[in-house]
């Protein structure tokens, strides 16, 4: 079905009697936070320099002129209300409009349907990787036997490490114990879906091993690589598509308030 607003709403400004939503570009406006009694700032068509032609220009412009060119064409100023100490935190009326939805999201949300069974997927690399605590099994076993067969929570997905696609690489750093240390060094590892086919003990140290297909990207199975007797170090969980916090079907969505003086 049709999923609600992104969260991208969240962070754009409206009014109640325009279907026009400005996002903004600036950054820093996305740490400012609602507070309508101790508000220090407030919103206004910009004042000065180049921008404030343009935005008075455009304000005087039909809603289809806009899409003509999808570029910014209008500008806000945030200007305090009153003297802002070193350190203080800048706060934000959003609107009666806002406010009223929050408390009304306060007061009536429920956790979603099999809330229960769902892990961060932070937390199930947490168990994984400094408590060594998650068992794995081949795909098969999780399919053929749901019952009795370990099976991971319900929002995340298995995946491995791509940089195991290269034994070579691998292969002396496992031996020498040094592998998980470097595997944690790594800035930005990639991880590519993955199935486990095999399981089988090291006939000398007793450590799980596993034959995994890999493959990279989602679709393509020409990209499929089959990879022999990793250890555990190559497995890493992420969050299913849709299943975080932020996409919940009841997470709260509401775009601030432009006031109607300014």
């Amino acid at each position: 079905g049709k999923r609600k607003p992104q969260l991208l709403l969240n962070y754009c400004f409206g009014h109640a009697e325009s279907t026009l939503l400005l996002c903004h570009y600036a950054p820093v406006v996305a740490g400012i936070n609602h507070n309508q009694t101790r508000a220090n700032v407030r919103l206004q068509w910009a004042s000065k320099y180049e921008e404030a032609e343009k935005t008075q220009y455009w304000l005087q412009q039909p809603l289809e002129r806009l899409e003509e060119d999808k570029t910014a064409k209008l500008s806000l100023e945030l200007v305090a209300t009153r003297d802002i100490a070193e350190g203080e935190e800048i706060f934000l009326d959003y609107g009666d409009a806002w406010e009223q939805a929050w408390q009304e999201h306060v007061a009536t949300w429920q956790p979603v349907p099999n809330a229960a069974a769902f892990e961060p997927a932070k937390a199930v690399n947490w168990m994984h990787q400094r408590h060594g605590s998650m068992e794995f099994v081949t795909e098969f076993e999780r399919l053929d036997h749901p019952e009795t067969a370990p099976q991971y929570p319900p929002n995340v997905d298995l995946t491995c490490n791509a940089f195991f696609s290269h034994a070579h690489a691998w292969q002396p750093l496992h031996a020498s114990g040094t592998l998980a240390q470097t595997l944690k060094s790594h800035n930005k590892p990639q991880y590519w879906p993955c199935h486990i086919l095999r399981t089988s003990v090291h006939p000398t140290t007793q450590e799980r091993l596993y034959t995994v297909e890999a493959r990279h990207g989602h679709t393509d199975l020409r990209s499929s690589q089959l990879w022999e007797n990793v250890p555990q170090d190559v497995f890493y969980f992420v969050e299913k598509p849709y299943t975080s916090d932020l996409h919940l079907e009841n997470a709260f969505r509401h775009d601030m308030r432009i006031p109607d003086h300014q």
